[in-house]
């Protein structure tokens, strides 16, 4: 029985060895669904803002429209389907990588978009460019929190699979590691009764 208790002990002490040497990586869903809610508003700010009502250059207006465009087209052709594609196999860090690349992308342009409008510019109808200006970078800032969790979900996803790559090539090295060859046997010297004695007589 105390052996027993000792193996029980010891099996608990190296899974939880274990546990603290791999990095686990969180349910790829919960990652989706941050990233559809921070898509969701920033989506509306970007349709919200309208460059022409701006008090900025006509060359600013242009950028500013451009990214807009970029923007729009971005979020409702590409990154529905990337976003698809994770959430159908959120353990897939191939479609998380494909994922983050073009979401960076949204963030970078987006981003611009908040620096072109100047902090104390008012549209003209009636005075709430700031509120929509402040939407972006608020919808801006969320999407950026939301990337960084993927790429945490990256990083720590990449590091479980290595581990367990290298679980994997350790148990082959020893499955493939020749069995130890079994001893000689041993060599019985039988007395025979009916043999001549090998004494003198005197």
């Amino acid at each position: 029985m105390r052996v027993v208790s000792i193996y029980c002990v010891l099996l608990l002490a190296v899974s939880f060895a274990a546990g603290q040497g791999t990095a686990v990586a969180p349910n790829g869903a919960a990652v989706a669904d941050g990233i559809q809610q921070a898509l969701t508003p920033l989506q509306a700010a970007v349709q919200a803002v309208d460059p022409d009502a701006l008090h900025i250059g006509g060359e600013q207006k242009q950028v500013l429209a451009q990214s807009q465009a970029s923007l729009e087209r971005n979020l409702t052709e590409a990154v529905p389907g990337l976003l698809a594609a994770f959430r159908k196999t959120p353990e897939n860090t191939g479609a998380a990588f494909r994922l983050y690349r073009d979401l960076d992308a949204v963030l970078s342009v987006a981003q611009h978009s908040v620096e072109a409008i100047p902090a104390s510019n008012n549209d003209n109808d009636g005075g709430n460019g700031n509120d929509r200006s402040a939407a972006l970078a608020s919808a801006t800032s969320g999407l950026r929190d939301s990337l960084g969790k993927l790429g945490d979900w990256i990083e720590a996803r990449g590091a479980a699979n290595y581990a367990s790559l290298e679980r994997m090539r350790a148990q082959a090295a020893a499955a493939a590691r020749p069995a130890a060859a079994p001893p000689p046997p041993k060599t019985l010297i039988i007395n025979d009764a009916n043999a001549p004695s090998s004494r003198k007589k005197r």
